[in-house]
C-alpha cells in the first residue's frame, strides 16, 4: 500500500505589482494629459516623497527615507494590521517584524497574537537616538460591511489606518525611525559583544564629548588629548551602551560635538535626492481607501500618474511558518 501526501504551507504577505494601464486611476496626471470627461487639465504629477533603500544603520537591511521636508505632526502613511492568532514559532523571523498586540489594539483577538504591519510597519528601522516618527493605534471596522450579511467581511483585515506621523520636523533625505522599545534590543539583538545605545546613552555621550572638547580647547590632535580620550573610554567601558555611543578616535570628537553622537553614529542617515533616485525605490505610489469593488473592503489607489511598466509598489516578502498552515492530506492507493 502507498500513501500520497500534499503539503500546503506559507502565506505571502505582500506582492510586487506592475501597472499595465496608462494612468492607473491616478488623481495626478501630466499637464499634457486631460480629463477625458471635462477636458480640464489636472494638477502636475507629484514627485516621489518616500523611498525604500539601504538603511544607514549598518547590517540593518532596508530602510525608509523621505525625499521631502515633513513638518512635525504630519501623517507620513497609514497601514493595515494583520493579526496572526496563536502563533507558535518563537524563533521565526516574524518575531522580529511583529508589533505588540496592545499597540495594535489586538489584545482581545486571541490568547497569543502577533501583529504584523506590512509596508512601513515592517520596513522602518529604529535608531534609539534619532526617533522622528510616532505610531497611532489603528482603527477597527469592517469598511461598512456587516459580519452577518456580507460575505466579503472576512476577506480583509478590520484593523486599518495605523498612522505613522512625524514627531518632529524631518528634513528631506532623512531616514525615518520609529521607537521599537528597549526590550526589543535586549531580547533580539544585544549580547555580551553587541551593545545598542539608547537615547539616554547618546545624551550622556553628547555631554562627555562636549566636556572633553572644552577641556582640550578643541585641540584633539595633541598627545595629551589622545591619552585623555583613551582614559575616558576606559572609564566608560563598564557601560557597553555608553561606550558604543562614543567615537573611537579623539580626532572624530569635533564632528560628534557638531552633529551629536547619535547623528555621528550613522554618517549616511541623510541621503541626497540623486542617491535616493539611483539606489531607492518609490513606495508612496499608492494610498489605502474604500475599494470601488463591492464586498472588497479597502483597496489601493494611485497617488500619481503611472506609465505602463512602472513599478507600483516594491514589496519585500516575509515568510510565515506555522504548524496549522501545514495541511496534510493522506490517501491510500493500491500498489
Amino acid at each position: 500500500m502507498g500513501t500520497t501526501r500534499t503539503f500546503v504551507k506559507g502565506i505571502l504577505l505582500t506582492l510586487v505589482c506592475v501597472t499595465y494601464y496608462h494612468a492607473c486611476g491616478s488623481a495626478f496626471m501630466n499637464q499634457s494629459e486631460e480629463d477625458s470627461l471635462g477636458g480640464e487639465k489636472l494638477p502636475l504629477e507629484r514627485k516621489c516623497g518616500l523611498y525604500m533603500a539601504e538603511s544607514a544603520i549598518p547590517n540593518s537591511g532596508l530602510g525608509t527615507y523621505t525625499a521631502v521636508d515633513i513638518p512635525s505632526g504630519q501623517t507620513i502613511t497609514s497601514e493595515i494590521v494583520i493579526n496572526l492568532s496563536n502563533y507558535k514559532a518563537p524563533n521565526d523571523i516574524i518575531n522580529s517584524y511583529s508589533w505588540n498586540h496592545k499597540r495594535t489594539r489586538s489584545q482581545y483577538e486571541a490568547d497569543v497574537i502577533e501583529s504584523v504591519v506590512p509596508g512601513l510597519g515592517a520596513l522602518v528601522n529604529c535608531h534609539p537616538g534619532l526617533i522622528n516618527t510616532q505610531i497611532s493605534p489603528p482603527k477597527i471596522n469592517s469598511a461598512g460591511l456587516h459580519r452577518y450579511s456580507d460575505p466579503g467581511v472576512g476577506a480583509f483585515s478590520s484593523f486599518h489606518d495605523m498612522a505613522f506621523s512625524s514627531s518632529q520636523h524631518i528634513q528631506a533625505g532623512m531616514e525615518i525611525f520609529v521607537e521599537y522599545g528597549e526590550n526589543y534590543f535586549v531580547d533580539v539583538l544585544e549580547n555580551d559583544w553587541v551593545h545598542i545605545p539608547m537615547r539616554r546613552d547618546y545624551e550622556k555621550g553628547d555631554n562627555i564629548v562636549w566636556r572633553f572638547w572644552s577641556t582640550v580647547r578643541g585641540q584633539v590632535n595633541t598627545s595629551y588629548a589622545k591619552r585623555l580620550w583613551a582614559f575616558i573610554r576606559q572609564l566608560a567601558a563598564h557601560n557597553g551602551r555608553l561606550l558604543a555611543s562614543l567615537p573611537s578616535d579623539a580626532n572624530d570628537v569635533p564632528k560628534a560635538v557638531k552633529l551629536g553622537t547619535a547623528m555621528f553614529s550613522v554618517p549616511n542617515v541623510v541621503r541626497t535626492p540623486e542617491w535616493l533616485e539611483k539606489n531607492g525605490q518609490c513606495i508612496d505610489n499608492i494610498r489605502p481607501g474604500p475599494s470601488t469593488i463591492e464586498q472588497a473592503g479597502r483597496g489601493a489607489f494611485a497617488t500619481r500618474s503611472l506609465r505602463m511598466g512602472d513599478v507600483i509598489a516594491p514589496a519585500p516578502l516575509l515568510h510565515i511558518r506555522r504548524d496549522d498552515s501545514l495541511n496534510k492530506y493522506g490517501e491510500e492507493l493500491d500498489d
